[in-house]
């Protein structure tokens, strides 16, 4: 299993946890490439917005077959863990939920022309008043979605530890298996809340679409708000991202 992280806030009582929201989401047309989302300033990093040190994500991909720049168009909503509508746009933006990116640079004289587009917000007419998870979507004007991509913004109201635990597998299989949990310290208003109310989700290796959620604590680590990832909703088996040639 390869790097894993974890998010956690209270969820909305109409979001379904044992639905995934990863691959329902994702819309990526064959002409867009090299898609980024990262921390203005840092490619390697996750697309984690925080409210409190007022950062910035940037957006980066290149549309092949295009030689000639034009605006696209930029929509930001809220989802909840099942992928659907959270709440009213106006609950979580302090602007409007959709912008215009206009930063786009032709390829020039390559074989295969492209124009390669860039966008960076919060801006001044797209800002953000409330943590959870995002996805933005980016669409010709008047035409059909080009790509979306997910990315989260995080109040920082909640301390997480990740631990990677062993337990028996299941009945029929041989040895032990990795199991993701969590364990939270709620900050602030947060303190003393209910753990059934919040949910804790996990990503493997910076894949922010694959996300799978724990949706309820486990009963025995209820003083702590211990969350461990349920087996419906394991990793498959993956082969590793990087590997080190030592001949």
């Amino acid at each position: 299993m390869g790097p894993l992280a974890a998010c956690a806030a209270p969820e909305s009582l109409d979001s379904d946890p044992d639905t995934s929201p990863a691959e329902s989401r994702v819309v990526t047309d064959e002409r867009v490439h090299t898609v980024q989302l990262y921390r203005d300033g840092d490619e390697v990093s996750l697309p984690v917005l925080s409210l409190r040190e007022r950062s910035r994500l940037t957006l980066e991909f290149d549309l092949v077959g295009s030689s000639a720049s034009q605006s696209l168009d930029i929509e930001f909503r809220r989802v909840n863990t099942s992928g659907g509508p959270d709440l009213v746009s106006t609950e979580y933006l302090t602007g409007f939920d959709r912008d215009e990116i206009f930063d786009a640079e032709p390829s020039g004289t390559t074989a295969v022309p492209y124009v390669h587009y860039r966008y960076t917000f919060p801006t001044t007419g797209v800002g953000f008043r409330l943590g959870g998870v995002y996805v933005l979507r980016v669409s010709e004007p008047g035409g059909a979605a080009l790509c979306e991509r997910t990315f989260f913004v995080t109040e920082d109201a909640v301390d997480t530890e990740v631990v990677l635990g062993t337990r028996l597998a299941e009945p029929g299989a041989v040895g032990t298996a990795i199991q993701p949990a969590a364990r939270l310290r709620p900050r602030g208003d947060l303190q003393g809340q209910d753990a059934f109310r919040f949910t804790v989700c996990f990503f493997r290796d910076g894949q922010v679409e694959e996300l799978r959620c724990a949706p309820e604590p486990s009963l025995t680590e209820l003083a702590v708000y211990g969350f461990f990832l349920p087996r419906e909703q394991a990793f498959q088996p993956a082969p590793p991202i990087f590997r080190l040639d030592l001949g």
